[in-house]
């Protein structure tokens, strides 16, 4: 399963845009161990069908799972948007692995900057997957290897 990856077509995004996202080694694990109605390839789903097309519903019962409620699910872009920044990973790289089009890439950058930075998110998102493990599962945060080799601009 090394190099998956999760497509959003245009229609699914805000931009209009095709949207690819590795998932990273820990992801995967988490996938593939996850529970699934008999017969279905799909992870999110009620009826094995078809994907959850509505979060609202499974927000409340994670909110009432974890006793939390004053939180977004937009709230988990943002915090691995920050985490990655902070585990070395540049501002360029982070908004690719969103799908942001904006920012760093906006106005005559977007215009020139073609590269898609697929490499860079797969080693951004691995970073990210091994600093989430560490968090989960109590050890030294400083195990986490930050990316090296990606230019600081």
């Amino acid at each position: 399963m090394q190099g998956a990856n999760i497509h959003l077509e245009g229609a699914r995004t805000k931009t209009g845009n095709a949207h690819l996202i590795p998932l990273s080694t820990p992801a995967m694990a988490l996938l593939e161990h996850a529970p699934r109605v008999a017969g279905s390839d799909y992870v999110f789903t009620i009826s094995g069908r078809r994907p959850i097309r509505g979060w609202s519903g499974a927000k409340i019962q994670l909110d009432e799972l974890a006793s939390i409620s004053a939180w977004r699910i937009h709230d988990l872009r943002r915090t691995v948007a920050t985490g990655m920044q902070k585990l070395g990973v540049v501002l360029q790289v982070v908004e690719a692995a969103l799908g942001h089009t904006a920012g760093s890439r906006g106005g005559i950058v977007g215009i020139y900057q073609r590269h898609d930075y697929a490499n860079e998110k797969r080693a951004a998102l691995e970073v990210w997957g091994a600093h989430v493990t560490v968090l989960v599962e109590g050890r030294e945060p400083g195990k986490v290897v930050p990316i090296r080799g990606t230019p600081r601009l």
